[in-house]
């Protein structure tokens, strides 16, 4: 398979490019607070919860 074959490009992640980007650059998505990544967690599971109980009919009149 060629290299950049989209299949090889999603192995890494979308926008992986290989590489450091250059002495002390950190990679994208690493500057995000630690709160803000736990309250997208948190969100994501309430609303998986959610959708199961919808889906199995409970608390429904």
């Amino acid at each position: 398979m060629a290299p950049g074959s989209p299949s090889t490009a999603t192995a890494h992640g979308p926008g992986h490019r290989g590489g450091s980007g250059g002495p002390g650059r950190r990679p994208r998505g690493r500057h995000f607070p630690f709160a803000v990544v736990l309250a997208h967690g948190l969100f994501a599971v309430v609303t998986l919860v959610l959708v199961l109980l919808t889906a199995l009919g409970t608390g429904g009149s």
